[in-house]
């Protein structure tokens, strides 16, 4: 069943949402387009953290293989190459949830072979992970 609002109702949003410009320099813009980003698996562009100068040079490897001729081409080997970086982009993703997860077993975990397990500290690296990968899962 739909909410019905009232014409009153319906002209106060509107006149409010001419006050909402939304993010306005280009810094913001590029922030809130990540609002959504959970994991970056399926995302078709760069996420923060990785290279820009990194993907140049693997999209430049792939096209020299390639050696697409003719737009259909170039499209085609556009697609191999944004799903083979998806595909590093997953075996990294796994590599830091292993991690993760050996990070979480011997902070959390009483192994009594250990004999200075309690004294154990986690670096701020491993914090900084497991705190990244909370919020992933989150």
């Amino acid at each position: 069943m739909k909410n019905v609002i009232s014409e009153k109702q319906l002209a106060a949003n509107r006149a409010n949402a001419k006050n909402s410009t939304g993010p306005l320099t280009d810094e913001g813009k590029s922030r809130s387009s990540l609002n959504s980003l959970k994991h970056g698996l399926l995302a078709n562009r760069l996420i923060p953290g990785e290279d820009q100068k990194l993907y140049e040079e693997f999209y430049q490897d792939w096209i020299n293989d390639l050696k697409p001729l003719g737009m259909q081409q170039v499209v085609i080997a556009d697609q191999i190459i944004m799903t083979a970086f998806k595909i590093m982009r997953c075996h990294q993703l796994e590599a830091s949830l292993w991690n993760y997860r050996v990070v979480r077993e011997s902070a959390f975990t009483y192994n009594p072979l250990e004999e200075n397990f309690p004294k154990k500290k986690l670096s701020s690296a491993d914090i900084t992970e497991y705190n990244h990968i909370k919020q992933m899962e989150g």
